[in-house]
Parts: C-alpha cells; structure tokens; sequence
C-alpha cells in the first residue's frame, strides 16, 4: 500500500516568434514546477515479522527556460532536481536517487540511493519548418514507445537527435530518431544505452564483413565494419573480424581444403 501527498507549483510564460538574436532571448519563456512529495510504502509478507514501512520527504522539480524562436531556431535547458529531507530508516528512495544506488552497487535503499541531487535534463537545440521540425541534445520525449515515466518527482530523459514530421489532413505526426543516452527518473546520470543494454557481461564482437563504407554507384553506403568500430569506441569491445582482407576468413578456408584434399603445398596458396 502506498501513501502519497503530492503539492505542485507550475511556473509558465508565454513567447513568440523573434527576429534578433537580442529578442530570441528577450521573448523567450520560462517553465517548470516544484514539487512537495511524500511517500508512504507498506508492503506485507505472508511470513510473520516480515512487514515492512518506507517512507520519505522530498521537495524537488524543474525548472527551465526555451527561447523564441529565430528564422526557425529554439534553444531550450531545463534543470531537474531532487532533495530529500527528515529521512527516517528504511528510506523509500523512489523519490530520490535510487538507480544511482543501484549503478554504484550500494543498493536501492542504501546510502547513495538517499542523496539529494540536480543534473542538467534538458539541453537541447531545435530547428522547425512548416510541418518538419528535428532537434538534437538531451531532452524529455513521449512517444507510444518512448515515455518520460513522469509519476513520482521527475522524468526520464534521453540524448540524441529526433525529427518529426505532421500530417494535417490526416492528423498524424511520423517521428524517429537516434538515441546514444537515456537518464533514469531516479538518476543524475546520462547512461550509455549500447553498455546498459550489454551489461556486465559483454558479449564478444565477429565481424563477417570489415569494410567501413563500399562504392555504391553515384554514393558510399556503411558497411558493418562501421557499426563494430562504433561499438568499440562505445563499449571497448575488440571485434574479431573474419572478412577481407583480414587472416582470419583464409585460415579456415584453408582449414576446409585441408579435410578435403588433405595436404596441399603452401606454395600454391596465394
């Protein structure tokens, strides 16, 4: 069972289209809450003495800024942050930093779960025309696959570039994107997805193919050599690639030859 008080102060301006650099600024709009939240949890076991009680006080919130924009251009930062406050054991830590407790390996409820803190969740730089928009940098989106979790003090983010596009007449809005970071509503941490996603347990990396990019007529397309360089930098995995012109794919042809035709001079092996 769950106890929550819940008290919010919505901060909001209102801004327009701008045409100096001086009023992009002058014009732009302020936004944000702050929050009063208490947090209650008891849970019961079917086995005696074994009931337990978490609570926690924090006040916390957002609070940003977005500019008017210019021939098209927005800038927008938003800063997110937690304190917490007559903490008294057990500490219900979903209010505070309890995914910073987890990724240090302290627990959810131990001492780094309990710490306040603020981190900068929004920065971001956006660009729109008629029906298009796209933009890149930390942000807080919702999608029907991608959503902001936004129920106890703060959201989820993510960085990475998204674009859109709207339909009018059929009154649909297409987006996608590419997405290198994701921070946790609990967490003052932006994470790496491709080493989240891997974990502790990084799998090893063979590459059939090594090339970075091949001649595609009139354009170059990325060949899977990119993708695992891209994984190396990110995660420090070494591939093992197979492919030409590496030693690996000719070993095993030879290999092959060998069981079939037994002994062959190397001679004849270019």
């Amino acid at each position: 069972m769950k106890k929550i008080i819940l008290s919010t102060i919505v901060i909001v301006s209102v801004s327009g289209a701008a045409d100096t650099l001086l009023k992009m600024f002058s014009q732009g709009k302020a936004h944000g809450n702050i929050k009063y939240y208490y947090i209650q949890t008891d849970k019961q076991n079917d086995t005696p003495y074994k009931d337990t009680s978490a609570n926690a006080n924090a006040v916390g919130g957002q609070l940003g800024f977005e500019t008017a924009s210019l021939t098209g251009w927005k800038l927008k930062t938003t800063f997110m942050f937690t304190n917490g406050f007559l903490l008294d054991d057990p500490v219900d830590t979903s209010i505070l930093s309890r995914d910073n407790g987890i990724r240090l390996g302290t627990g959810a409820g131990g001492k780094d779960a309990q710490e306040s803190f603020a981190v900068l969740g929004e920065a971001l730089i956006s660009y729109s025309v008629e029906n298009f928009s796209i933009n890149y940098g930390r942000q807080v989106i919702k999608t029907p696959l991608i959503h902001a979790k936004e129920v106890r003090m703060l959201p989820s983010a993510v960085q990475g570039a998204m674009a859109s596009y709207r339909f009018d007449t059929a009154k649909l809005d297409i987006s996608g994107g590419y997405l290198t970071h994701f921070k946790q509503r609990t967490s003052d941490q932006f994470i790496n997805i491709q080493k989240h996603a891997l974990g502790a347990k990084m799998r090893p990396m063979l590459v059939g193919n090594p090339d970075l990019v091949a001649p595609r007529g009139s354009y170059m397309s990325i060949e899977p050599g990119y993708f695992a360089w891209m994984l190396h930098e990110t995660t420090g995995v070494e591939p093992q690639n197979f492919g030409k012109p590496h030693a690996r794919v000719f070993e095993q042809a030879k290999q092959r030859i060998l069981q079939v035709l037994g002994l062959i001079d190397p001679a004849r092996v270019l």
